[in-house]
């Protein structure tokens, strides 16, 4: 029961970061110019630098595969490095990574 606790809590994470990155760029477009950034300072408990990776990883088309993210950590940090890799060496990295399905089974 653990394990398939554990399991729902560490996608949430990441289904967290994507919702978020796709309500940050749905606010941007419906804000005039010059709005986004003050709604950014005033409203949310991070800054524009968070906002803007946030958007650039829900905007990634390689991250944004659903096929993907049951593999994808739930760290904004390397969710966004992983965003600065071409679409062949994000393949070429991610060659090796097993299903976490599959890794909860051999424990």
């Amino acid at each position: 029961m653990v394990r398939a606790h554990s399991r729902t809590a560490w996608q949430k994470g990441v289904a967290s970061i994507f919702e978020t990155g796709r309500e940050l760029l749905a606010a941007k477009a419906a804000l005039e110019h010059g709005e986004w950034l003050a709604m950014v300072e005033s409203e949310l408990p991070f800054g524009a630098r968070t906002a803007q990776c946030l958007m650039r990883i829900v905007g990634d088309e390689t991250l944004s595969n659903t096929k993907h993210a049951s593999l994808l950590p739930p760290s904004l940090g390397t969710l966004y490095e992983l965003t600065k890799l071409s679409a062949e060496d994000f393949a070429a990295m991610t060659q090796g990574w097993r299903d976490p399905e599959d890794a909860w089974r051999e424990m």
